[in-house]
This record gives C-alpha cells, structure tokens and sequence, in this order.
C-alpha cells in the first residue's frame, strides 16, 4: 500500500482509486491496460507578471523580491488546485514558464 501512496503524486486519483480496488480483490493486473477519461487541459497566465516581478525586484531588491514573489506564486497556485480538487478534478502537473516575446 505504500508503493501506491507514493505513486499518488504522480497518478490521476482515478488510476490510484482502480489500483487500490485491484490490489484488495486480488486480482492481478495484467498490463498493458488501457482505459478512456474525458479530460480538460488548462492554460493560464497570470496577467501582468512581468510588471509585479520587476516592481517587487525594484521595491525589494533581487533576494527579497523573488521570495516575495514566489510566495504570490505559490499562492495561487494552491488556491488553483484547491478549487480544481473541489470540483472533483486532479492537476498532473503545474508548468511555469516564462515565454520569451523575441
């Protein structure tokens, strides 16, 4: 049961909900095994990034700035997977990434 606690990070909970009915019926899963969810992808961007990092840089200077900042972002980011948890959905993963405007 261990195995699949640590797994649960990095699983839908669906697919951790069918391993733990598996495992506790005794059957054997024979894989490969393939199974059809009906999905959503989001994509956000937190409007204004660039303006609040170079505002908290310059009021905070580089060390405190960025700490402050990634606060904010970590914030928020809880706040997300929270409200997606509460309707009944799992975040796979959290991409951050600043996209160059070259």
């Amino acid at each position: 049961m261990r195995d699949l606690h640590a797994l649960s990070s990095y699983l839908p909970s669906c697919v951790v909900e069918y391993l733990v009915c598996e495992r506790a019926s005794g059957t054997r899963i024979a894989p490969p095994e393939t199974q059809t969810f009906n999905t959503v992808c989001l994509f956000a961007d937190v409007s204004g990034f660039t303006a609040l990092s170079e505002a908290l840089l310059g009021k905070l200077g580089p060390r405190d700035g960025a700490e402050m900042l990634a606060k904010h972002l970590n914030n928020y980011t809880t706040m997300m997977v929270k409200l997606t948890a509460r309707g009944g959905g799992d975040v796979q993963a959290a991409l951050l990434h600043e996209a160059s405007m070259a």
